[in-house]
């Protein structure tokens, strides 16, 4: 009995093998083919760090695109907010973005903060086209570092999203 259940296991996990093997075959064709058709490194994918952790336990921030408008340079990020404590209003902005090659764009003089109300354990879409930043040409379709700033009760702390695709001449829906 013993026995059947060894060669059981093993034949269930060589069935496993099989199935990631042809997941990763799918994955990499979808991976070249956006690359090719969009020009964008989509092997990297978008992930948030905080400066200081001083928000972890009030807020949940996720990414949902970065748009430009390759007539007047502008960028800006689309994001989702979770508020974790029963806080009405959270004041975020967009600071400062980096390519991979150490070029920086900001957002000027703005310094506009989208002031939304928030419930408690709900995401909400927070478009924070009111800072762009500034001057970014459409050669520019990748972004290593956005970085947000976001004050919660009087406390701040700055979040950082890597990997950044720009999604030029697009709008959000």
């Amino acid at each position: 009995m013993a026995t059947l259940l060894v060669i059981g296991g093993a034949n269930a996990q060589n069935n496993k093998d099989k199935k990631e093997k042809k997941t990763s075959k799918v994955g990499s064709f979808l991976k070249k083919t956006v690359e090719s058709t969009t020009g964008l490194n989509v092997s990297d994918e978008v992930y948030i760090t905080m400066e200081s952790g001083e928000h972890k336990n009030k807020i949940d921030l996720g990414f949902v695109g970065c748009y430009g408008d390759s007539h007047t340079g502008e960028v800006y990020m689309v994001i989702t907010a979770k508020m974790k404590i029963d806080r009405i209003k959270v004041y975020i902005s967009q600071h400062s973005a980096a390519t991979s090659k150490g070029k920086m764009y900001n957002i000027g003089d703005n310094y506009n903060n989208v002031d939304v109300e928030y419930m408690k354990n709900i995401a909400t879409e927070v478009n924070l086209d009111v800072t762009p930043l500034l001057n970014v040409p459409n050669s520019v379709t990748q972004f290593e570092d956005v970085k947000l700033r976001v004050q919660v009760g009087g406390g701040t702390d700055s979040y950082h999203f890597h990997n950044v695709p720009i999604l030029w001449d697009v709008k959000p829906e």
